[in-house]
Order: C-alpha cells, then structure tokens, then sequence
C-alpha cells in the first residue's frame, strides 16, 4: 500500500505521538483495534473511523507503518530515550503535552497558537530544548546563592554543595571504556577465573598474528 503525504506539522504531530503511547499501552489487553484505527483517522486528516472498520487488518496495519514513516525523525537531547522512570503529576490529563508546549513557546517567543501548530516539528523542539535548558540554568544559579544548596558536615568541618538534579539529557555522557593492549607478562599468574566479573568483550584474549 503508498500513501503520499508530508511530515506532519508540530500539533499533529503530538497528537500522533500520543496516540501512538496509547497503542502501545492497548496491546497489554486494551482497545488495541481502536486506538490503531484513531490513529489513522488523524494521520489521514480526520478520514472517519468508519471507513477502516470493516477494511482488510494486514492493510491496516501496513497504512500504520506507512504513516509513521512519513513522521519527522527528530535527533535532539531532548528527545534522546531514557530508561528513568517517568511520573506523571498529578495535575496531568489527555492531550496536556500540546497545550503545554504550545504555551512554554506562546509565553517566550510571542508567537500565537495557530503558527505554533504550523512549526516544523525539528525547529519546535529545538526551541523548547532551549527553553528548558535556560529554566533549568535559572533554577540552578538561584539554588546555589541559597542555603538549601549546602550541607555543613560536622566531621570535616566542611561544607557539601548538593546540585539541583538535571534532566538526563543535560548529564555528562557517561564515555565507553577505552580497550587497551597489555603484555602478557602483566596479566596474573595463574588460573583466574574472570567470566562473572566483566562482560566477553572485555574479557583479556589472545591476540593472534
């Protein structure tokens, strides 16, 4: 099955994002059929669901991967994945994540709603990474100037400066360790059994000529 389009813009894009969260949370015994046809229903500009209902499910299916292939691939740090858990507060509801961005960049660009959901979806993002990155910098000048940000440590006498916490995407990269050739005659002597101390491929190997 082709199906021709554009990348969708900013708002329709996070539509589809959503949707696509919430298929994947229908495949753990949810409305699986229907949250994949709403899917489509707004990939394929409001076409009601009506249409799809009684449609082949391969080719449903399909149209699915076809639509999300024609989605921006974003590479920003703030769109970087994340193992951390994330919890949702409490003040949270349906569709939150559109009128929140949407405001973060109403509130510092002046830009209204209508050119907001236009935006190409790259430059969006980029622009709320900038934002969050000067709200977090904010935060963390004003928490250092305060007596919250230290700790005094009776034993040392000394005081302990304890850092705001960043997003993950702010954090050093943690670097990969750096392999390195040694002489045998460095290693230990005899049997050392290291399979439960270091994954294969750092695990010392004979080099072969």
């Amino acid at each position: 099955m082709r199906l021709r389009g554009k990348s969708p813009r900013f708002r329709k894009w996070i539509e589809l994002e959503n949707l696509k969260q919430e298929i994947i949370k229908a495949t753990d015994g949810g409305n699986f059929p229907e949250k994949l046809l709403e899917f489509l229903s707004v990939a394929l500009w409001g076409l009601d669901k009506k249409y799809f209902e009684q449609a082949n499910w391969i080719l449903i299916v399909q149209s699915f991967y076809v639509c999300i292939s024609l989605s921006p691939k974003v590479e920003l740090p703030i769109t970087t994945p994340t193992s951390e858990e994330h919890k949702e507060e409490d003040w949270n509801y349906p569709q939150r994540t559109w009128n929140l961005y949407s405001h973060m960049l109403a509130k510092n660009y002046g830009w209204d709603l209508e050119y907001i959901s236009k935006l190409d979806v790259f430059e969006a993002l980029a622009h709320i990474q900038e934002i969050i990155t000067d709200e977090q910098l904010n935060r963390e000048f004003y928490h250092g100037i305060s007596e919250a940000a230290w700790s005094y440590d009776q034993r040392t006498k000394t005081s302990k400066y304890n850092p705001l916490p960043r997003p993950h995407w702010m954090r050093t990269k943690v670097k990969p360790i750096q392999k390195f050739l040694i002489p045998a005659s460095m290693l230990p002597v005899g049997v050392v059994n290291m399979s439960d101390a270091l994954p294969d491929e750092y695990l010392p190997k004979e080099i072969k000529a």
